[in-house]
């Protein structure tokens, strides 16, 4: 009889073993809700920070009727510009150069890989038409469900064809990424 009588003087293994689990089950949900926040902030100080652009740019157009001409450089780099069929993309040192009286400090991507998003990096690209008065402002997004991603919303950009800025899922046709966000 004294062994159903026996005081029970610690926790069981088991006991141990779910307690362990439910404290790991909540502690990865808790990183994941984090990650997930930290990407939405990011993603909000990307549009925030082209529309910041975009008002300057503005700003530069009204001043000099035209916005930033980025020529008199050769290919992609630091520094440089490249033109490809009737667009002219920019590298960010020199847009930060030609909006500095307009907005200070011009702001980078928060990751700023430096790789533009045809690569799968993540940085800001001034993309302006040589042909006319326009110009794109683009960056991709790291969350695939924000409702301003180009997959969702259809970019084009500006250009004498309206080329598309999505994938297959808008246009039938194989360009750049579902995730780009553009400011125009």
């Amino acid at each position: 009889m004294n062994i159903f009588l026996k005081k029970q003087l610690g926790f069981t293994m088991i006991e141990l073993l779910v307690v362990i689990a439910i404290i790991s089950f909540i502690a990865s949900a808790a990183i994941y809700s984090v990650q997930v926040a930290r990407i939405k902030a990011r993603d909000t100080k990307r549009i925030a920070d082209l529309s910041q652009i975009r008002k300057a740019l503005d700003m530069y157009f009204s001043d000099n009727n035209k916005y930033p001409d980025m020529s008199g450089s050769g290919g992609v780099g630091t520094g440089t510009s490249s033109y490809t069929s009737g667009l002219q993309y920019t590298n960010w040192v020199l847009l930060q150069n030609a909006l500095k009286p307009y907005m200070g400090v011009v702001p980078n991507d928060p990751i700023n890989s430096g790789n533009p998003f045809w690569d799968g990096g993540y940085a800001y690209r001034y993309i302006r038409n040589l042909n006319d008065k326009t110009y794109d402002l683009i960056t991709q997004l790291e969350d695939t469900s924000n409702p301003n991603i180009c997959g969702k919303k259809c970019y084009l950009y500006h250009s004498a064809n309206n080329q598309p800025w999505c994938n297959a899922f808008c246009w039938g046709v194989n360009e750049f990424s579902d995730y780009i966000f553009a400011d125009h």
